[in-house]
């Protein structure tokens, strides 16, 4: 491996990059190209520091919020944890009692290190622009500070510069009546700490502009962000001047020819490989897909002081098992809750034990009756793209009669195969819809207080229920069923643990539920793009046995 400054790309003062590098002929094309993230992971933004890449991504109204990844290469990630452990730090708006910031809370954030610290900058769109920091990245990462009480603002990225200035580059979306949805930049002080909107400034009048990143290479500053072009796809742009007070430049850093807008590459991170190669590290598309917004990296070249991504030669490998490789799986022997789930919203006080048996959720009253989305410790995980199999261990001994558990998927629309506990056993049966909710009944078991349930996802991403009572010999149960994103965010893996009081008063609380054990096993992709032990399907959104986004963005011969 070359020598290489790890800090050069997360440091207020990066080594100057020499001239060779920025007009370099194209990097090594093999080595990067490939989907790295097959999950919702938008927004990404990296630094490398501590031996390791950090990869920060959005999380909303999901408590903790604001992920961390970790990788040694850019193309295996694992959870690394969160930036923020209680997403009530913005207020109680975040609360499961509450549930009003639906695909609000925490998104595209930025990280960098300076002056021996790592900050995180992130916006919630209704409290105002908020600090973070921490002695290293994954943590322990400081409560949440508002820097600037101004709502609708988004994107933010630091930089700094050598003679102690700081600048805070964001945008506003949306909001053509106070100056439009534009990128703009504001003073910055060294501690990164207060920001001085008096001096707030338009730095991009474009509109549209936003997913901000800033950088100072080679004795230039350069801003990344994208922008949305008739007829409507999003653009990956760069701006470069010698100072932050311009004059500005601007190129078009990436332009996709897809016409799948829900697949083009637009928003993240520029840096340089520990190998040597410049990369950009981006999501891709806006929304469309079950699993939401993939990462990849693409390839970056230099020509006269500017970088240009491109679209590797050829497909990717478009169903890579990362399921291992992120740790999604948990047998729930920690006290503490693992970094690959997240809560919608932060979940009621006393609702949820994390024990070395198992985690314990609380059967309690949805806040509102009969809707299992709506419960006050809603637990999820990120879907990943194509066939995969879930399994979930249950024990309802602790369970009172009418204690209800779903494992699902919180999207639109909604599916779960339910099992609610009576006098007679346990009845099991599939629940679907969008805003209102239809059952597809089942069986009725007895005497078996230890459960599994499976959803399984075929090559569309449609979802199939069964049960066990046994763990071996796995029973079907209903159709299958659609899955789709939800807003901005990505189908989530869900699962609930509830009392249904449409006809009575309850307890705050009606008896735990013990998960046992969850695994996330994903099928290989053989050559052909068939699945290892199964057949090729085809359907609108595949051609050739592979996602039509692979046909779109990359060009095959």
């Amino acid at each position: 491996m070359p020598d290489h400054d790890h800090q050069a790309f997360i440091t207020d003062h990066p080594r100057a990059v020499t001239s060779e590098e920025m007009t370099r002929v194209s990097p090594r094309e093999d080595r990067w190209g490939h989907v790295v993230l097959d999950g919702d992971f938008a927004d990404p933004d990296v630094i490398f520091a501590e031996g390791f890449y950090w990869l920060i991504t959005s999380t909303f109204h999901y408590s903790p919020g604001m992920a961390i990844l970790r990788s040694d290469d850019l193309r295996s990630w694992q959870y690394a944890g969160h930036c923020v452990d209680d997403i009530t730090a913005f207020g109680q708006a975040y609360a499961g009692e509450t549930m009003s910031r639906g695909s609000g809370g925490m998104f595209a954030g930025s990280i960098r290190e300076h002056d021996g610290k790592y900050f995180v900058y992130f916006t919630t769109f209704e409290e105002g622009l908020f600090v973070v920091t921490a002695p290293h990245p994954a943590g322990p990462w400081t409560r949440p500070a508002l820097i600037w009480d101004e709502p609708f603002w988004d994107d933010p990225c630091p930089i700094w510069s050598e003679d102690g200035e700081g600048w805070l580059v964001l945008s506003r979306p949306g909001y053509p009546t106070d100056g439009g949805w534009k990128t703009y930049v504001m003073p910055l002080s060294w501690d990164g700490l207060e920001v001085q909107p008096d001096r707030l400034r338009i730095l991009d009048d474009t509109w549209s502009s936003e997913g901000n990143k800033a950088y100072n290479f080679d004795g230039r500053y350069y801003v990344l962000h994208n922008e949305v072009r008739s007829p409507g796809n999003r653009v990956a742009v760069i701006m470069r001047a010698p100072t932050m007070d311009g004059p500005w430049e601007k190129r078009d850093l990436l332009v996709s020819d897809a016409t799948d807008r829900h697949r083009e590459p637009n928003q993240g991170s520029l840096l340089q490989s520990v190998e040597g190669d410049w990369v950009f590290v981006t999501h891709h598309g806006r929304m469309g897909y079950p699993e939401g917004r993939p990462v990849s990296v693409l390839p970056v070249s230099w020509e006269d002081g500017w970088p240009i991504a491109s679209l590797p030669p050829r497909a990717p490998s478009a169903g890579s098992s990362t399921s291992t490789i992120l740790g999604v799986n948990d047998a729930f022997v920690s006290r503490a809750l693992g970094p690959q789930w997240e809560w919608v919203y932060q979940p009621a006080p006393g609702s949820w034990e994390a024990t070395t048996t198992g985690l314990r959720l609380a059967a309690m009253p949805p806040r509102t009756a009969g809707d299992p989305r709506s419960v006050r410790n809603l637990l999820t995980q990120r879907m990943l793209a194509g066939p995969g199999q879930v399994t979930l261990h249950i024990d309802t001994g602790d369970a009172a009669p009418g204690t209800i558990v779903n494992l699902g998927n919180l999207g639109s629309p909604y599916s779960a195969i339910q099992v609610r506990r009576s006098a007679d056993g346990y009845g099991i049966q599939i629940i679907y819809g969008e805003a209102e909710l239809r059952a597809e009944e089942g069986p009725i078991v007895s005497g078996a207080a230890s459960l599994w349930l499976r959803v399984s996802y075929d090559l569309r991403s449609f979802a199939s229920f069964s049960y066990s009572v046994d763990g071996e010999r796995f029973l079907p149960l209903g159709s299958s069923h659609r899955t789709g994103m939800l807003g901005y965010r990505g189908n989530r893996i869900s699962v609930s643990v509830w009392v249904n009081d449409r006809e009575q008063d309850l307890p705050e609380v009606c008896g735990w539920v013990t998960l046992r054990q969850f695994t996330y096993a994903r099928s290989q992709w053989n050559d052909d793009h068939s699945t290892a032990g199964g057949t090729r399907n085809e359907h609108p959104g595949f051609r050739d046995g592979v996602p039509s986004w692979t046909h779109e963005i990359w060009h095959q011969d």
